[in-house]
């Protein structure tokens, strides 16, 4: 009988234990249910911005990739038109990330999640794009490490500067990055080269379909 009341006594006490942890640590793994808030400050990516063109040293451009959320943000303070004001007007950011420095480039990686569609955002993706064929290991390095923040946004693919021009030149720009992509061997990309040579290519097939049944409708006329 007295080992029946021990258990019971033990029992509880088991229980009390777990209950006083739960109380003072929390919910086994209830941080990654809270999500954390993220603030997005628009005016300390200016002020970084603006020191990087004026001193571009390596320490300057961590700090411009500091100041930029690498999650999602919640919340937002300052003035963003002044950001994409000096993304699409800093030929220093431009030739940079277009260059592969890696800051830089993870800079705007981070600024693609994050701004809202239109010419900004092409301008980054201009710019990521045009990194590929220089760094296409360090695109697809960073392009796995952010893809799953992109929601509606397409991979960083397929703009390019050429405007008014014969469709092949453009086709062939899409085809000098495939080739960039298939000199990357390492095995953890893979998998995401395969994906984006495929999108690549099926943009191309569209083109030349396009082309094959638009001749055949102007000789059937």
């Amino acid at each position: 009988m007295r080992r029946g009341i021990f258990f019971q006594e033990s029992l509880w006490k088991s229980v009390f234990l777990v209950v006083l942890c739960i109380c003072f640590y929390g919910w086994p793994g209830s941080e990654a249910i809270i999500q954390k808030e993220v603030i997005i400050n628009w005016d300390a990516i200016r002020e970084a911005f603006e020191r990087y063109e004026a001193v571009p040293t390596q320490e300057n451009s961590r700090l411009l990739l500091d100041t930029i959320p690498e999650h999602s943000p919640t919340q937002q303070i300052g003035n963003e038109d002044k950001v994409y004001d000096l993304i699409e007007s800093s030929m220093l950011f431009h030739k940079n990330v277009i260059a592969g420095n890696e800051c830089l480039a993870e800079a705007a990686f981070r600024l693609y999640c994050i701004i809202l569609p239109g010419d900004t955002l092409e301008e980054l993706e201009y710019m990521l794009a045009e990194m590929l064929k220089r760094k296409p290991e360090l695109y697809l390095k960073l392009l796995k490490k952010y893809k799953d923040r992109f929601d509606y946004r397409r991979f960083p693919l397929f703009v390019t500067r050429l405007v008014d021009v014969p469709e092949e030149e453009y086709l062939r720009e899409l085809k000098n990055r495939i080739k960039a992509l298939e000199s990357v061997e390492d095995p953890d990309y893979l998998e995401l080269k395969g994906e984006c040579i495929r999108l690549l290519e099926e943009v191309i097939k569209k083109y030349l379909l396009y082309d094959v049944s638009h001749s055949g409708e102007n000789s059937n006329g």
